[in-house]
């Protein structure tokens, strides 16, 4: 247990982070133009952070809460995206009844979209977010140190510690993700998006010039962001892991009266981890559950896709759950009086 507690952790943070750095690159190479071009303070971010949902697994999520915590999408967008993914219980649906994971999908993202734009409208002072880094900074010498070739060999003769740490670190990252060392459990789409993520921050990292490195990568995303995702990741998984060992949550389920199978949904929903939430796909699939109760787990869960924003806003993360835990109940009455 403890390996696997070790591994999913090493995954998540790296993960994340890494795509820290791809934010954090983007928004210096183009000046925080790439942010306008792409319209994410508008409509189109819920649009956005809602396909990222989509994805099957957790990793589109993670992208979203990294861009949040750079506040490059708002609260709402997280919100949208939180919604709309089923985390890890994407690819068991899939595979158990393809076309009810179709429609699940489809009621989810414009569920998700809409109250992402409706939170963010209505209530611009809870949406606001909090945490520890308010927006993506520029520094002068960010364009005073343009990337070239003689740059980058300079920046090898002899190598900080700072790039030696960070060049290797996603150097055994990306092999080990590739090999299966890591995401040994993932399937084969997901280690290959883990690997190139982790590839495109190893070239960044080992090619920027020393100020981008040690401001941005290292002062900002390291120190500021890594150590918290990976504390708070750590100590959850290890938390969930001893629960499910002491309580069997699908015997839990299937001896609860049938009228409080929605209940039990929306609580279960409640657990930041992918594996608990598997119950109610295996019961769907058997028809011992109505759709209904499917649905309004599928709101109030997120997989592993909200973890790593634990360490950046507790606040945020029980906000976010304090929202779908009604919104998932009432959806899930409305369609069971639908008669499903």
């Amino acid at each position: 247990m403890i390996i696997e507690i070790g591994r999913e952790t090493i995954l998540i943070t790296t993960f994340v982070v890494a795509m820290m750095l791809l934010v954090e690159y983007l928004n210096v190479l183009t000046g925080g133009a790439w942010r306008r071009a792409l319209g994410l303070r508008g409509f189109t971010q819920y649009l956005v952070a809602a396909a990222l949902g989509l994805i099957p697994g957790c990793l589109g999520s993670f992208v979203v809460v990294a861009m949040y915590a750079h506040r490059v999408i708002s609260f709402g967008a997280v919100l949208a995206a939180m919604i709309s993914t089923t985390g890890d219980e994407t690819f068991a649906m899939f595979a158990k009844f393809p076309e009810r994971t179709l429609i699940l999908a489809a009621i989810l993202t414009p569920l998700g979209v809409a109250c992402g734009w409706i939170f963010d409208r209505f209530f611009p002072r809870l949406a606001a977010g909090s945490g520890p880094c308010p927006t993506l900074s520029l520094h002068e010498e960010d364009h005073a140190e343009p990337l070239s070739w003689r740059g980058i060999v300079r920046g090898w003769s002899p190598p900080s510690s700072t790039r030696g740490i960070l060049c290797a670190g996603l150097l055994l990252f990306a092999l080990g993700a590739a090999t299966g060392e890591i995401a040994h459990e993932e399937g084969l789409t997901i280690r290959i998006m883990v690997s190139i993520v982790a590839a495109l921050a190893l070239v960044i990292a080992a090619s920027v010039p020393e100020h981008f490195l040690e401001e941005h990568l290292w002062a900002h995303v390291i120190r500021k962001h890594a150590r918290g995702i990976f504390i708070w990741t750590l100590l959850t998984l290890t938390a969930l892991h001893i629960a499910e060992a002491s309580v069997d949550i699908k015997e839990q389920i299937e001896r609860s009266p049938y009228a409080a199978f929605l209940i039990v949904a929306v609580l279960v929903g409640l657990i930041p981890s992918s594996g608990p939430h598997l119950a109610f796909v295996f019961l769907f699939s058997d028809g011992v559950i109505p759709f209904s109760v499917l649905l309004a787990n599928s709101i109030v869960q997120d997989g592993h896709g909200l973890l790593p924003l634990l360490a950046h806003s507790r606040r945020d993360f029980l906000l976010i759950k304090a929202i779908k835990l009604p919104l998932g109940l009432a959806a899930g009455l409305l369609a069971r009086l639908a008669g499903f």
